[in-house]
């Protein structure tokens, strides 16, 4: 269901775009690079919220008739949030091969992040 922006809705989406850009003061740092914490940015932007795949539903196994692997993920992190990501990044074992979610370990240098990153993944039916 779409939700439009009416008059009603504006103080909502300002208060939403505030928790953004506090989210992203804490953390940038001041570093000797900007490197690191353009990273960082990048890392809050991928790992913020789920990332949502669509996908036929096959009506025999009631699972996706194409999985979601590597290069597919990478694709909709490209189009969803606009961010290059390399595959390798994506510590994917086997293709995501039903609905639901599913949490894709990231592989990120300990300068950027010390703990381990996650990224989560909805599989969803196409409507």
């Amino acid at each position: 269901m779409a939700r439009y922006a009416t008059a009603d809705r504006l103080d909502e989406a300002a208060a939403r775009r505030a928790s953004w850009a506090d989210q992203t003061e804490t953390i940038v740092t001041a570093d000797d690079t900007g490197e690191t914490d353009a990273a960082r940015v990048a890392l809050n932007i991928l790992t913020g919220s789920k990332l949502v795949v669509k996908r036929i539903a096959s009506k025999d196994t009631k699972n996706p008739r194409v999985p979601v692997d590597a290069a597919a993920l990478v694709a909709e992190i490209l189009r969803q949030r606009k961010l290059q990501v390399d595959r390798r990044t994506l510590l994917v074992d086997k293709s995501l091969s039903t609905f639901g979610d599913h949490v894709v370990p990231l592989w990120i240098d300990n300068s950027v992040a010390p703990t381990q990153r996650v990224l989560t993944v909805t599989v969803e039916p196409k409507r």
